[in-house]
């Protein structure tokens, strides 16, 4: 496949009580904590692991911005 055709992969929920597979397929997509993004081909090997553990990941295109701005921290309120 093209190099141009990409997808976004954020961990979105915990690992925790997960099957030994199911976590290796979420290693092998690069992911450690939760609110990781990782950016990967878009290839049939990745797809298969995605559709692993797909009620735990969240999968968007690059286009959408989900890239820019995430540094795996979540915002903090200000209590104005």
């Amino acid at each position: 496949m093209s190099t141009d055709k990409r997808l976004c992969v954020t961990l979105r929920r915990s690992l925790i009580r997960s099957p030994v597979r199911r976590r290796a397929s979420v290693a092998g997509l690069g992911l450690r904590r939760i609110g990781q993004t990782v950016e990967l081909e878009d290839t049939p090997a990745v797809r298969g692991m995605i559709e692993q553990a797909r009620h735990l990941l969240e999968v968007s295109s690059p286009d959408a911005g989900a890239m820019q701005g995430k540094s795996g921290r979540r915002a903090v309120k200000s209590g104005d």
